[in-house]
């Protein structure tokens, strides 16, 4: 991809999707192949069956002395006993009584026995669909052209399976989210845990309240041992029997160093809450939870504070391992220690407990300091600029993750950028953060998640307008790539309006010449293309390769992207021989500027092969391809993306030359390499599937 457009002053924050080397709309590097979509209508969408994971997500692993709370259990039971038909379960409660970890116990049972489950984080409507589609995809769920919800989707497929399937939604807020989910038939078992109590309507609810007194002494006793029993019960009493201000309790009183049941009382009675904690919107915290979490905090060491602190402000579904990084291993060991921190059930999750972040943030902000928290939860996202184009695909886990915490980061930031810009502070943070997020939305465009990458980027810039301005440059660069996601989405008359608007304000600001006017312009005529406008196409593209000719140079790396784009709208117009024509000289001149094997010279090459096959000249495009094929394993590997794509397109054109059994051989190899790559329901993997199976229908016999 080209670098940022420059304008007057500093470039913008992060690169411009200008389409390089792509089909219009379709994504960054479209399957070229046009039997594909051919294909496509004659699978109608079928799908291979694949083995159903027995995890998919997160399930919390047991925590220490866990009590069964034996009543809860046979309720959680009865209600999803087997023979029932779809059956859903409510545990409905206050934050901190223990819902999730019930929950979690009884999945873990479930495993054990076999029983597929599926841990979904569905606090907001965002974790909701990115669970549901890492369920979807894991499932290989969804067809071409479905374009169902995907929670339609699942739901679907819950209604058609068999055999026993545990669905946990954790955290639910909204009904009507969870709703289009929840089975009508079928042996599927949902369990909700949930603040609310209105999701009896839906579901049987079990009353999740804090432990009796028995199980607060006996949580204890095997916690931190049998001594002391009257300290013990006036603990107990202290905190009215909450498990989570009890397990947090017991972390400290175990120590290092071990504190005695009434040192820790003396401390924690003597913790000043009305000057530390303003009472916070919506329900109170249950008495002794804020104490005890604060007391917890204040004999951390200065690590381990400052992570549960950056903790506090970044996503409830927990934060990976890998994105924390080593150093923070013991640091993580002590605030898991104080029971401040749990784990999912590999271990490769952190999750702190969302009280635990609530009373965090809200100390923070009475003592002045909650955006040092927000800036260093920042910085530890700020490595998503330095995720490559050409590695993003190895990196896509930790680019969805990114995502969710730049979308919690902002809410705790949003609310305090007012009109005034009283908290300069906070301005200058919401800059730095907006950076983060508009790398993310660029670094899914380029993954072809557009839904994603549409979500951030309608927040990036309502956000960039607010605190830049809405013709500041940056503000425009963020509105080209929501374009972008627009198109690659197929909201083409979105995508069009915003283009129009964007090459309009940048001729204002910058002039009709200018290059990022021209990137935009040479975008907008690749969508109008895709939106059937070829004619418009044509006479923008000419003129913007005029322009850039005159202002870059016919060899510049702008240049060269429009006129292959131009080269592609006149294939599209049906004028293939200057297609052809225009395709050669821009490889000639690619190969002399950039390489002969450099990424985008062997797109352009792959390109012009499947014009070359569209033309009847088979056997040149078979040669080139194997070409491009072999260039491209050996610089990036079998299984890149790239190298998918050209494999491919070769097995479309040997189709073209009758070696049928050679294509149907070869698009099986690319199935199962853009499955590991990209996953089972990525368009491109869908793409191959359909191709494979209308190839497979040539085979001799099979006509």
């Amino acid at each position: 991809m080209l670098p940022a457009a420059a304008g007057a002053g500093s470039p913008p924050s992060g690169p411009v999707v200008s389409g390089l080397l792509t089909a219009p709309v379709t994504g960054p590097h479209p399957l070229l192949d046009p039997a594909a979509r051919d294909a496509r209508a004659v699978a109608g969408g079928r799908r291979e069956a694949g083995r159903v994971p027995l995890v998919i997500g997160d399930v919390p692993r047991e925590p220490k002395a866990f009590q069964q709370r034996g009543d809860l259990r046979e309720q959680i039971e009865e209600s999803l006993r087997e023979g029932r038909r779809a059956a859903v379960c409510s545990l409905a409660g206050a934050r901190g009584v223990g819902k999730t970890h019930l929950a979690a116990s009884y999945a873990r049972a479930s495993i054990d026995e076999g029983v597929p489950v599926a841990w979904i984080d569905a606090e907001t409507s965002e974790q909701l669909l990115s669970g549901l589609d890492l369920m979807a995809q894991q499932l290989g769920l969804g067809a071409e052209g479905d374009q169902a919800p995907v929670a339609s989707q699942v739901k679907r497929w819950l209604q058609a399976r068999r055999e026993p399937y545990l669905i946990v939604l954790d955290n639910a807020v909204s009904l009507d989210a969870v709703g289009p989910l929840l089975p009508a038939y079928g042996p599927a078992r949902v369990l909700i845990t949930t603040n609310n109590p209105a999701f009896e309507r839906v579901a049987d609810l079990v009353p999740v309240d804090r432990f009796t007194r028995p199980e607060a002494l006996a949580y204890l006793r095997q916690r931190v041992g049998p001594g002391d029993r009257e300290g013990a019960r006036r603990l107990v009493q202290e905190l009215d029997c909450l498990p989570l201000a009890l397990s947090i309790a017991a972390g400290r009183l175990k120590g290092p160093p071990p504190l005695s049941y009434d040192a820790y009382l003396a401390r924690l009675r003597d913790t000043p809450l009305d000057e530390w904690l303003a009472r916070p919107e919506g329900e109170p915290y249950p008495r002794g939870v804020a104490e005890t979490i604060l007391l917890a905090v204040a004999g951390l060491t200065e690590q381990a504070a400052t992570l549960l602190g950056e903790l506090s402000v970044l996503s409830p579904a927990g934060v990976s391992r890998e994105l924390l990084g080593g150093e923070d291993d013991r640091a993580l060991a002590e605030l898991a220690a104080e029971s401040l921190v749990t784990f999912s059930r590999d271990g490769a999750t952190v999750i702190t407990h969302r009280l635990v972040q609530r009373v965090l943030r809200d100390a923070a902000r009475r003592r002045g300091d909650l955006a040092g928290l927000l800036r260093g939860a920042t910085g530890r996202l700020e490595g998503v600029g330095r995720i490559t184009v050409e590695d993003a695909w190895n990196r896509h886990a930790t680019i969805v993750e990114t995502a969710a915490h730049g979308e919690a980061l902002w809410e705790h930031v949003r609310p305090h950028l007012d009109a005034d810009r009283a908290n300069e502070e906070m301005y200058t943070l919401a800059d730095d953060l907006l950076v983060v997020r508009h790398q993310t939305g660029y670094l899914l465009n380029e993954l072809t998640d557009g839904i994603r990458a549409i979500s951030i980027y309608e927040a990036v810039v309502a956000g960039r307008e607010l605190v830049l301005g809405a013709d500041h440059l940056d503000t425009l660069v963020s509105r080209h790539n929501l374009a972008y996601a627009y198109g690659t989405t197929g909201r083409l008359d979105e995508a069009i309006d915003l283009f129009e608007r964007v090459a309009a304000s940048r001729v204002s600001a910058l002039g009709e010449h200018d290059q990022s006017t021209l990137i935009t312009q040479n975008q907008l005529a690749a969508t109008y293309s895709g939106a059937g406008r070829v004619e418009e196409a044509v006479a923008l593209l000419e003129r913007v390769v005029a322009a850039q000719t005159e202002l870059l140079g016919a060899d510049h790396l702008d240049t060269l992207v429009s006129r292959h784009n131009l080269a592609l709208v006149y294939e599209a117009a049906g004028r293939v021989d200057e297609a052809i024509e225009l395709f050669e000289r821009v490889v000639e001149d690619q190969e002399r500027v950039e390489g002969a094997e450099t990424r985008s010279t062997l797109i352009t090459r792959n390109q012009l092969a499947a014009t070359y096959n569209g033309a009847g000249r088979v056997e040149e495009a078979i040669a080139l391809l194997e070409r491009v094929v072999a260039a491209q394993t050996e610089l990036f590997g079998a299984d890149h993306p790239d190298t998918l794509i050209s494999r491919h397109n070769l097995a479309g054109v040997y189709r073209s030359a009758g070696r049928v059994a050679e294509a149907v051989e070869l698009l099986e190899a690319v199935l199962a390499g853009m499955e590991r790559a990209m996953g089972s329901e990525h368009p491109e993997t869908r793409n191959t599937r359909s191709a494979l199976e209308w190839t497979r229908s040539q085979l001799p016999g099979d006509q």
